[in-house]
């Protein structure tokens, strides 16, 4: 019954509805694809995390119980020696040496057993050559990687919470679309509410429009920290594992799986996550006649993390086609927006008035209507251009254009130029001297002191 109904909540999850949507294709890659396949590989991860443990290999003679065994190493972790990468002939396993002791290499990389001054036993002689202890490797991942999936799964999912938070007035045009109105008045009232060239919308709009672009950085800026960070967590193996794994799957059966054999690489899934590992516990026990120490070392295998390498190869496809989509997504908004700012329409379209007259988030408001419903995107259209009271209506009266400042000269004081014989200075200069065909104009004295 548990088994089906994980199978039903698996299915769900991995469904994906076919449908509209805001935003484009890189962005539904990330939030979409790349969000509910790392969930599945959580979910498996976490199946395997509930059921699996680790193995060891307890002799007889090691008088320890088996089950402490396993649940000390799962605790403490498992280790291997990274010097034995480029000796296949030494290894048994991946990073074990064929003889549990050697733990050291000599200058001349051959396998010896090193010790410290106080374990060093009295009877063995001081070695010819030094013999130098390999650095060991733990791997404790799969104590936490399901969770670690999951929240990759969320971090890839913030950059759209905060695309629907900045585009919350495409939502509200989108219920304003689906309104059980008329075309003609939906048409109306989008027109009238989403037009606008106030200068508090305006601002509003423009910054939309930038926020947009930080959008578009986030889902850069979030690819690039789950990679590199995935990288750092698993020993910075895991950016080169897609590029290994390629080259490694060109090889021929024998050589891809011939462990125990002759071969010039190892498994790229056992490099990055080995399933085999050495394991020290720490023995120590007391009584009243007699008390006991002793250091036990244990080879342990690993089987979730071969289900782990599958996921995680999984996950680097996931990240390098999503980087790259999200900096195409990028390129693709910053060519849109310049497009939309330079009004680059073609020459004859029948809107490239109107939209000379637009911002650019009003020319995506278009955009989205269109993408919903063409006749009402058409209706619109009709209502912007003909609608008399509209701003941005064809037939709309021109704005007042701005008075300019002019800058207050000092002026010399007017004064009143003399009338002699009814002809100032100035109709002299235009039109003669003496110019008969114009009737005499009475000057001031004729009309205040008339001759007797």
């Amino acid at each position: 019954m548990a088994q089906v109904i994980a199978g039903e909540n698996l299915k769900d999850l991995v469904s994906i509805k076919l449908k509209t949507r805001y935003d484009n294709f890189a962005d539904q890659f990330h939030r979409i694809l790349v969000v509910k396949l790392f969930l599945v590989c959580s979910f498996v991860m976490g199946f395997s995390w509930f059921t699996d443990s680790i193995s060891c290999i307890v002799p007889e003679s090691a008088q320890i119980d088996p089950g402490y065994v396993s649940a000390a190493c799962w605790i403490q972790g498992v280790f291997i020696y990274r010097d034995l990468s480029g000796m296949p002939d030494e290894s048994a396993y991946y990073g074990l040496p064929m003889e549990i002791n050697k733990n050291g290499l000599t200058r001349l990389n051959n396998l010896c057993q090193s010790y410290s001054k106080v374990a060093r036993p009295r009877r063995l002689e001081k070695p010819k050559e030094e013999c130098f202890e390999m650095e060991k490797t733990f791997y404790l991942q799969y104590q936490y990687m399901p969770f670690y999936v999951a929240g990759l799964a969320i971090f890839y999912f913030l950059p759209y919470m905060f695309y629907m938070w900045n585009n919350s007035d495409l939502k509200s045009l989108r219920d304003s679309i689906k309104d059980d109105k008329s075309a003609h008045e939906k048409a109306g009232d989008i027109a009238e509410h989403y037009f606008s060239d106030k200068k508090a919308d305006m601002r509003t709009y423009r910054v939309r429009a930038f926020m947009n672009v930080i959008c578009k950085l986030m889902y850069i800026v979030v690819g690039l920290v789950a990679f590199i960070g995935t990288d750092k967590l698993l020993n910075e193996d895991f950016i080169p594992y897609g590029q290994k794994w390629m080259k490694w799957s060109s090889l021929n059966n024998t050589n891809m799986y011939n462990y125990m054999g002759m071969r010039n690489q190892p498994k790229p899934g056992n490099v990055l996550l080995p399933p085999f590992g050495y394991c020290e516990v720490w023995e120590s026990a007391m009584d009243r006649l007699t008390d006991k120490n002793n250091k036990h070392k244990f080879v342990c295998e690993l089987s979730q993390n071969i289900l782990y390498q599958y996921c995680l190869f999984v996950m680097w496809w996931l990240m390098v086609i999503g980087l790259l989509l999200s900096v195409l997504g990028l390129l693709w908004l910053l060519l849109k927006y310049t497009m939309k700012g330079l009004k680059i329409r073609r020459w004859n379209s029948p809107s490239k008035q109107l939209y000379n007259n637009l911002t650019i988030r009003e020319m995506e408001y278009l955009d989205f209507i269109k993408q919903k419903d063409i006749p009402l995107y058409d209706l619109v259209m009709e209502e912007l251009k003909n609608n008399p009271e509209h701003e941005f209506s064809e037939r709309a009266p021109e704005r007042p254009a701005k008075k300019m400042k002019k800058k207050k000269k000092s002026e010399a004081p007017v004064t009143q130029e003399p009338i002699i014989n009814g002809y100032s200075p100035a109709s002299v200069k235009s039109t003669g001297a003496y110019n008969r065909n114009n009737p005499r104009q009475p000057n001031y004295h004729d009309v205040h002191h008339p001759a007797s």
